[in-house]
């Protein structure tokens, strides 16, 4: 037997070329390739011949740099002996992205022992496999102790006859829902079981209640361990054929040196657990039409704990889909982006159509951005850009594993953007204005800031004071900032420009009822607050008492009901409004769940949200007077709208 073993200057390393090998037929009973490099075939061993999945793989269009996965696939000569170097080289890099160490009846040096632990730990995929045979099993079990997994091969197999079809995959791992999509059941035959002593099992053998795949993150590499040749044409199935392309996909290594700006946004999952099988909002009740789980449905719930999580929150989409649901934040299983700022300390969201130069400006700016986008295989999905390179946005993906190294670009899965105006959501960490004036300022005053003009008026007449400032004196930004101190109690007008693509977006500071510091973002072009003299900013509203009776004629009768209307608006969405902190002079809202409605009833194509309220007090407005109602949005901003009322004496109308 000729001894066959890699020089270092075999192969040459490739960024865009995922190299793959394994041990020859000299040392394996199940050979990934022929002497050659070419896909194992002898027409006497037909039964582990690799043409279908192998030779399909060689011949993928879908490995492209260009294409799904961004590297081509090359064979590489296989061996049947694995010297020190020849894995990795003496600097340290890979000489290959995938071996196969495929059943083998010969004991493993202590020299390949170690150099396919260094493979793996330097990022490299390794698949360990054994057949039925005794002999195959060898001292497998050593290699899996070296590289620090306390599972194991079994002792014994299982003889099943081929054919034989497993369930779903037990979890979904980086192989199982890899680039290529989801893998399903797995066609398999006689095998050896694998001690499974973790949540590391994939594939189960539903009768003997035995492990065939386990799968394992070990340093910057992973490792496969099956109980039997999943790559073989006996067994090959579309879904055998998925997995094998999944796993050889993973051995693509982005260079993650080419110009990369990356913030150090955690990468969440909806399916993982303990929080993936969770019901998302009331699911289960109510038709969503995406299914029950996070899993299923919470692709924008997850993004936006990610985002929530770069700033510090900590908390996992579990926790933060319990309290949304407990807090009645959902909308029929919509997530409410509006009130992620109040629940995490966070400014509120900014909205606005999708640039990709903007968005990089934003990373710049040590922001990160969800962003809407659409697919093939899904309507709506929403994913978080967290950096930039010369490849495009790099984003994580919270509904696909990561994978082992380099970044996962916008482009790479086909994703479409929506390009609606409520596309792309961005929050900021809440600042204090960085305008010297204002330090030590005592409760009456609040300022705006917007990149564009921005003027501010009371009764007619423009109040405050001017400033230009520069990238590194306001906010990281440079802009217009609108000064109004003191500020005395009452209502202001503000107005933006829209900037050179029609947007307009702004952010108010003001000082606080307990003396802090609030701050709001706004995405429209201006609109009506009021101010409080002490501090603390809401923003007017229309409404309308008794909406049907033009004289806001209201019975006086004790705990008599009556409703009001909160009048929907191009720039007010009732949907945004806590029901629940509304109250009316001192009257507490009457039964929100049962008696709130949502309906047009001003006939301007937009919806109003109509309560009841119980008379209760108001003694006052007997003959007329005006009546307020106060409240909050969902991100916590006051709400507060005024409107005529006279209270009649009991019996008339």
């Amino acid at each position: 037997m000729v001894l066959l073993f890699f020089c270092v200057g075999d192969v040459i390393a490739s960024e865009n070329i995922i190299r793959i090998s394994g041990f020859n037929y000299s040392r394996s009973l199940s050979p990934l390739f022929d002497y050659d490099g070419d896909p194992f075939y002898i027409s006497l061993l037909s039964n582990i011949a690799t043409t279908r999945t192998v030779g399909s793989l060689l011949n993928d269009s879908l490995f492209d740099p260009d294409d799904l996965v961004n590297c081509s696939v090359s064979s590489v000569v296989p061996v049947d002996y694995v010297v020190n170097g020849s894995l990795i080289n003496a600097d340290g890099q890979r000489n290959l992205d995938v071996f196969f160490l495929s059943p083998t009846t010969q004991e493993l040096s202590n020299e390949e022992i170690e150099e396919l632990v260094r493979f793996v730990n330097r990022g490299g995929v390794l698949f360990i496999g054994v057949t039925s045979c005794e002999s195959t099993l060898v001292n497998l079990n050593t290699l899996l102790l070296e590289l620090g997994l306390n599972d194991s091969f079994g002792s014994v197999y299982t003889n099943v006859s081929s054919g034989v079809i497993t369930q779903n995959p037990v979890v979904l791992t980086d192989i199982t829902n890899g680039v290529f999509g989801l893998v399903g059941p797995v066609k398999y035959g006689k095998f050896r079981a694998i001690n499974v002593t973790g949540d590391a099992g994939v594939y189960l053998d539903e009768v003997n209640g035995r492990y065939l795949i386990s799968e394992y993150s070990v340093g910057d590499g992973y490792v496969v361990v099956a109980g039997m040749s999943i790559y073989v044409d006996l067994i090959s199935t579309a879904n055998n054929v998925k997995y094998f392309r999944n796993l050889v996909a993973m051995g693509c290594k982005e260079d993650t040196s080419n110009n990369a700006v990356v913030l150090d946004v955690p990468s969440l999952k909806q399916y993982e657990e303990p929080w993936g099988s969770d019901e998302y909002d009331s699911a289960v009740v109510n038709n969503l039409g995406c299914g029950q789980s996070i899993k299923d449905c919470g692709c924008a719930l997850t993004s936006a704990t990610m985002v929530m999580n770069y700033y510090g929150f900590g908390q996992d989409p579990g926790q933060v889909n319990t309290d949304f649901k407990s807090s009645d934040w959902y909308w029929q299983g919509n997530f409410n982006w509006w009130v992620v700022g109040d629940y995490a300390g966070l400014s509120r969201p900014s909205w606005g159509y999708f640039d990709e130069e903007i968005i990089k400006e934003y990373i710049d700016g040590q922001i990160p951005v969800a962003v809407k986008v659409r697919a093939d295989f899904t309507d709506q999905h929403w994913v978080v850009v967290k950096g930039y390179d010369d490849a495009g946005l790099i984003i994580n993906d919270p509904l696909f594993p990561d994978p082992p190294s380099g970044y996962v670009h916008l482009g790479d899965r086909g994703y479409e953007v929506f390009d609606d105006g409520k596309g792309v959501v961005l929050y900021g960490s809440v600042q204090a204005p960085a305008l010297a004036m204002l330090e030590g300022s005592t409760p009456g005053w609040f300022e705006i800031f917007s990149d564009t003009e921005v003027s501010v008026s009371k009764d007619g007449l423009e109040v405050g004071d001017y400033f230009k400032v520069g990238e590194g004196d306001y906010l990281g930004r440079e802009g217009n900032v609108r000064v109004v101190q003191p500020a005395v109690e009452g209502s202001y007008s503000v107005e933006v420009e829209p900037d050179e693509m029609g947007i307009c977006d702004y952010t108010i500071f003001s000082s606080s009822r307990d003396g802090g510091i609030e701050r709001w973002d706004f995405s429209n072009c201006g609109g009506e607050f009021w101010f409080h003299g002490d501090g603390g900013l809401v923003v007017n509203i229309g409404i309308d008492v008794r909406p049907a009776n033009e004289k806001n004629f209201v019975n006086g009768a004790s705990h008599s009901v009556f409703p009001v209307a909160i009048l929907g608006s191009e720039d007010l969405s009732v949907f945004e409004i806590n029901k629940y902190s509304l109250e009316l002079e001192g009257a507490m809202i009457y039964r929100p769940n049962q008696k709130t409605q949502l309906r047009d009833v001003n006939k301007d194509g937009y919806l109003d949200m109509v309560v009841w309220f119980e008379r209760v007090g108001m003694d006052y407005l007997f003959g007329g007077g005006e009546a307020c109602l106060r409240g909050e949005f969902k991100d916590g901003l006051g709400l507060m709208g005024c409107d005529e009322i006279k209270m009649l004496p009991q019996g008339l109308r």
